[in-house]
């Protein structure tokens, strides 16, 4: 349940993914029996999922440690706002605004791989295919 959530309740409570609706900076469509979650223009797919037909109603959950940290408006990416950054040891906690989704989201991401992030910076966040499952809304 934790890697794979069928639903998008499964998916907020027991892993703490976002899920995101399909929107004009995500699209998602059937692709060689898996899904291709298409982010900013950047397709990826999704093996596995399962889901050959319709994908109304479904959605894309992403957990907080499946993001690292972009330059804005990178291909791939969610264009978002830092809100507030923790220093965790080797990796850092944000709290970010995705700008077209209106969400706050977490992000766990390593220090080594992060810039210093400051309140109010736009950063992009790409989710990586590992993290990402599609799930029923």
């Amino acid at each position: 349940l934790y890697l794979r959530p069928p639903t998008a309740f499964a998916a907020s409570f027991i892993s703490g993914s976002c899920v995101l609706e399909p929107s004009a900076e995500l699209q998602l469509t059937p692709a060689d029996g898996g899904v291709a979650a298409t982010i900013t223009g950047s397709p990826t797919v999704l093996a596995g999922t399962g889901n050959t037909g319709s994908l109304d109603g479904f959605g894309l959950a992403v957990r907080p440690s499946g993001f690292s940290v972009d330059a804005a408006g990178a291909p791939g990416a969610f264009t978002a706002e830092v809100i507030e950054s923790v220093f965790l040891g080797d990796q850092v906690r944000i709290i970010a605004r995705l700008q077209a989704f209106d969400l706050r989201v977490k992000a766990l991401v390593d220090l080594a791989a992060a810039p210093q992030l400051l309140p109010g910076q736009t950063i992009g966040l790409r989710p990586r295919p590992d993290a990402m499952s599609v799930v029923s809304l």
